[in-house]
């Protein structure tokens, strides 16, 4: 780990050829690491920092003869984001890009530097270094000031590579090539990494390096050449095809963004997310959000929340946390406002209509060697988080004993067709199918499916109860209801319901034995809810009745296709029937 050195302000001056970049720069005193504010980083918590950039376009006096073309910044800013943000270094540009006309400093000529934008990183993009054209940038720690070479904007890594120095790093090949040649007291030794902090670019996850620039060779290089083992895709090399920084140069930027005074002044909430879970749909359930960007001196925050969403606790913290007091048949919304100005909002997803449904194709009971049976989850277009969508589902077939079924070669437990061999009770597919076989062993399961966003939160879609074999086994049947549906085939998208529901209306139970049913925020206060599925798993069709014989008119069913219908009681009662459309 790395010691405590003074902070002084180094100049990094970066050349850059066609295809490799080289660096030349007088190395003053050791300077200070600020690893004190990584391990003060909490691992519950893993923050962002955000740091402000400003592009800056220089042109001759006459206003020709610009650096680069505005249309690629764009680009630059993409790559910038791409190799910082694995380490939580995320950039927020400021505005747009301003010119800059002055004929000295496009050529850069001493004396000609144009004063900084506050407030942001500043990125000047000049058209040559004249006191030397093979220059392609220069970085210097501390002036948030970083100038690149136009032709190199966009070529290997050069404005990643400079950013890397300006957040405090250095060259993996420190001390290997120097004006004065090798320097044996602070080159990192190939052989030997034991003092890897105080050597070379004080980060002990990127091996010693060398470079060939700047007259390094086998004469003046003790350790040989052929001695190293580079990472030759690191961004402080000199290497050509650079592209990542190491987890160690990661930590080490971040922790300087925190406790560096010269870095204050940059940081900003503009990259801020409000992070937690994108869903609830259990009320009571208590779920806690924060801020993504890491504080930033003594920020002041005030949470708010929409909907059917409450506060619990104090909503002027980083932190806040949230539960789901009543039904809702819309999405809410939690926002914060931090330091009185800038807003952050997230979209919650508490419509959660199939939250608690019942799979299509699923029964409570099913008898012993049945087969295959194929399931689906219905899909609701409108209960999507176009933020964070979901990429997968997952599901999980569990037996509600203690004690397992021994297995011998005649049991078969249920499994998933297709799942893995050592893992068949559980299928991941991308797709809201799955095909179960439930074996030949008479026993209660529960079946789950989980929805597994672009993020990786999970959650529970579907939780239900099946007997294999000995229909007594499941909790539920006996609330057993019948529907009669008529006609099937269905004619004319007319369909008659008649609802027989059996004397013990005792609330069933599909999720927990100890606690009562909930469906959905409608089936609490209604007698009968009809939802009908094709097979894709697409909701055509949904309506409550509050009789137990009721019809279904002008339902848009195609010729020939199968259909699922859904039956759900207030009594806590499930039918589900297939019907075909004439």
């Amino acid at each position: 780990m790395k010691n405590y050195y003074n902070l002084f302000v180094y100049l990094f001056i970066c050349l850059a050829r066609l295809n490799a970049q080289e660096c030349g720069f007088v190395d003053t005193e050791n300077y200070q690491t600020y690893d004190q504010y990584h391990f003060n980083r909490s691992s519950a918590n893993v923050d962002i920092h955000c740091i402000n950039v400003c592009f800056r376009i220089v042109r001759d006096n006459n206003g020709a003869n610009a650096a680069i073309n505005p249309n690629i910044i764009p680009q630059v800013l993409s790559e910038m984001n791409s190799k910082f943000n694995p380490h939580g270094i995320y950039f927020n540009q400021v505005g747009t890009f301003d010119y800059i006309n002055s004929t000295n400093y496009n050529n850069y000529l001493q004396g000609s530097s144009p004063a900084n934008i506050p407030n942001c990183l500043n990125i000047y993009f000049i058209k040559n270094f004249n006191h030397n054209p093979s220059l392609g940038g220069i970085a210097t720690f501390g002036t948030l000031r970083v100038t690149i070479k136009g032709i190199h904007a966009t070529n290997d890594c050069t404005v990643s590579h400079e950013v890397g120095h300006a957040l405090n790093l250095r060259h993996t090949f420190r001390c290997t090539s120097t004006a004065n040649g090798f320097n044996a007291s602070c080159a990192e030794n190939p052989f030997n990494s034991v003092e890897c902090h105080i050597r070379g670019d004080l980060v002990c996850d990127t091996p010693a390096d060398y470079t060939t620039m700047g007259g390094n060779s086998n004469v003046n290089n003790p350790y040989g050449l052929n001695n190293y083992n580079p990472d030759k895709k690191n961004i402080m090399s000199y290497w050509i095809g650079k592209q990542h920084f190491s987890p160690g140069q990661g930590e080490r930027m971040f922790s300087s963004i925190t406790g560096a005074p010269e870095l204050q002044s940059i940081r900003s909430y503009n990259c801020a997310n409000v992070v937690g879970p994108s869903k609830i749909c259990r009320s009571g359930r208590i779920d806690s959000y924060r801020v993504s960007v890491a504080p930033i001196g003594t920020p002041t925050y005030n949470w708010s929340v929409s909907g059917c969403l409450q506060i619990i606790g104090s909503s002027t913290n980083s932190s806040v946390n949230i539960t789901r007091t009543l039904p809702s048949t819309s999405n809410s919304t939690i926002s914060v406002t931090i330091n009185g100005s800038i807003v952050k909002t997230k979209t919650i997803r508490t419509r959660c209509l199939f939250g608690v449904f019942r799979m299509a194709g699923l029964y409570d009971w099913v008898s012993k060697d049945y087969g295959d049976m194929g399931l689906i989850i219905p899909i609701d277009p409108e209960d999507e988080d176009l933020d964070d969508p979901v990429v997968k589902y997952m599901w999980e077939i569990h037996e509600q004993e203690s004690e397992p079924t021994a297995l011998n070669s005649e049991n078969i437990k249920p499994y998933f067709v297709g799942a893995l061999p050592n893992e068949k009770n559980i299928f991941t597919s991308s797709t809201n199918q799955a095909i179960v076989n439930w074996g030949n062993i008479s026993k209660s399961y529960l079946i789950t499916c989980h929805e597994i966003t672009q993020s990786g939160e999970k959650y529970l879609i579907s939780e239900n109860y099946v007997d294999v074999g000995d229909p007594k086994n499941n909790p539920c049947f006996k609330n057993n209801i019948q529907s009669i549906i008529a006609p099937n085939p269905v004619r004319n998208g007319l369909i008659n319901v008649i609802v027989q529901k059996p004397e013990n209306t005792s609330p069933c139970n599909y999720k927990d034995l100890e606690q009562p049913q909930f469906f959905n925020s409608e089936l609490d206060k209604v007698n009968n809810s009809i939802t009908i599925f094709d097979y894709q798993g697409n909701e055509i069709y949904r309506n409550v009745f509050e009789t137990n014989e009721f019809t279904i008119e002008n339902v848009n069913l195609i010729s020939g296709n199968n259909y699922v219908v859904n039956l759900f009681t207030n009594e806590g009662g499930f039918n589900q029937q297939v019907i075909i459309a004439e």
